[in-house]
């Protein structure tokens, strides 16, 4: 792998595994956490190696749940011109702190965080909305909201802001906030 790339520096910050592959599926760069993750062995849910994986996959943007070890991390897929690039990460630990942050940051209603985190969880938005007990019209209509509030446009740009929030939120305290904002309701998002 060439490390001769000018954002090596920046990806070897990220506490996300990062990977870029070509069009073929070949690694062109991993960082020290996706380098890590990958001696580990990161397996699909079909059982076959990310590398592989990354060879034969649709080209499409998408996040998608993997094993690695014996836990599960999730894996946000983006393409751009032809260059796929990949960021692995953990699912939530602390929902509520989590939806506490988009809350503030982002305005998303309780609905909408439940989904974002959901998403972000690697659900597909039919899975996310059978789990939020909504309809699928519903989950599309708060996803478009979700989008503009964020300012993102895919399921995969969503995931890995909701993915930043995730890092900051755990080492950040939960600010109080008015209980009909904060969901304290049980809510997990654990397969």
């Amino acid at each position: 792998m060439n490390t001769d790339y000018p954002y090596h520096l920046v990806l070897e910050c990220l506490a996300v595994g990062a990977i870029i592959a070509d069009h073929q599926g070949h690694l062109l760069y991993a960082n020290a956490s996706a380098r890590n993750l990958l001696e580990k062995g990161v397996f699909t849910k079909d059982a076959a190696r990310l590398t592989d994986h990354l060879r034969y996959r649709a080209r499409r943007d998408g996040v998608e749940r993997l094993t690695c070890g014996d836990g599960l991390v999730h894996a946000a897929f983006t393409t751009t011109g032809s260059l796929t690039i990949v960021l692995i990460y953990s699912p939530p630990r602390d929902p509520e702190r989590l939806g506490a942050a988009l809350a503030e940051v982002y305005g998303l209603t309780p609905q909408e965080r439940r989904l974002a985190i959901a998403i972000y969880d690697g659900l597909s938005l039919t899975e996310a909305a059978k789990l939020i007990d909504i309809e699928v019209s519903t989950a599309r209509t708060h996803l478009k909201n979700i989008f503009t509030k964020t300012r993102t446009r895919r399921q995969a740009s969503l995931a890995l802001l909701i993915a930043s929030c995730a890092a900051a939120s755990s080492t950040l305290p939960l600010r109080a906030m008015p209980e009909r904002e904060l969901d304290t309701s049980p809510f997990s998002l654990s397969a």
